[in-house]
């Protein structure tokens, strides 16, 4: 006969994320959903009343893989997906995220966050940015109190603190053994915008500080399509915190401007300024009051 006008009970169950395309148009979307919760469907619903516990691995949109796991206490009601707490395990690290608030049909969200120990590079490929990335960068902690934004067309935002180690762009991909760094610092605190497009992901307004090397005002631009931007329009640089630069060990006290790119594969790093105490593979030159320096990917100057 005909279904019941008003169906209750619990629920569990598990199914390919993709079978949402049934019911409304999205992306195309990959990875599984499992349900462990009390659930209500009736008439006028496009998605059903549901308080438990979700549990997902896999989770892409189209290129971009958002999730190896997650665990969620979550309530769904008017057609908004809502969590206290969620634990997302991604690129070797943890998420976790408080305040989820998900509209699956318009493909929007917001949350706060909480991130440790994130591997840049795994995060690069998980985002679709670079399946070689030249790029590394340990990030130990992110606290980022609101994030969010439109899933299609891809649009997130948020600002976040960090604190980080080893971070170096190479002339190569990381796993090729010939690699050699570009530029780089070993560990700094920082503060920026992240912001999520169609075509990259970028880092803006970024501040950093290492103690001895203050920057403002950086942005980074990590590009889909093998594409690299880095620019640093002012910066107080102990150029031992960043260097050897190609290979090169350089000493002194810069007051810069560097810009990086414009592809992962074949950077071009360019700066001016003037330095004090100013020395090249334990050459020194003293004092440079005005500078202009360029290298390439084959480490000439």
């Amino acid at each position: 006969g005909n279904p019941p006008d008003d169906a209750s009970g619990h629920v569990r169950a598990r199914a390919p994320i993709a079978i949402a395309a049934r019911f409304a148009k999205t992306p195309d979307l990959g990875g599984w959903a499992g349900i462990d919760a009390d659930v209500r469907l009736a008439p006028g619903m496009q998605l059903p009343e549901v308080n438990g516990k979700v549990t997902a691995g896999g989770v892409r949109v189209e290129q971009f893989h958002f999730a190896d796991s997650v665990d969620a206490d979550i309530a769904i009601a008017n057609n908004v997906i809502r969590s206290p707490s969620t634990t997302v395990k991604l690129a070797g690290g943890t998420v976790h995220l408080k305040g989820v608030h998900v509209e699956p049909l318009a493909m929007t969200l917001g949350a706060s966050a909480d991130i440790d120990s994130i591997d840049f590079a795994e995060l690069m490929r998980a985002l679709g940015v670079a399946d070689h990335p030249h790029v590394a960068w340990d990030i130990v902690d992110i606290h980022m109190p609101n994030f969010g934004g439109s899933l299609a067309p891809l649009k997130l935002d948020g600002d976040f603190t960090t604190t980080t180690r080893n971070f170096a762009v190479f002339d190569r991909w990381l796993k090729d053994p010939a690699r050699q760094r570009v530029i780089g610092f070993n560990e700094a605190k920082l503060s920026a915008h992240l912001a999520v497009r169609p075509d990259s992901v970028q880092f803006k307004n970024a501040r950093g500080d290492t103690g001895r090397t203050h920057v403002d005002g950086g942005f980074v631009l990590l590009g889909f399509h093998n594409d690299l931007r880095v620019d640093v329009p002012k910066a107080h640089v102990d150029l031992a915190d960043i260097t050897p630069l190609a290979g090169t060990p350089i000493a002194g006290i810069a007051d810069v401007k560097v810009a990086v790119g414009p592809k992962m594969n074949d950077p071009k790093v360019t700066g001016e300024g003037s330095v004090n105490g100013f020395s090249i593979a334990d050459m020194a030159f003293g004092n440079i009051t005005q500078v202009k320096a360029e290298v390439t990917r084959s480490g000439e100057a």
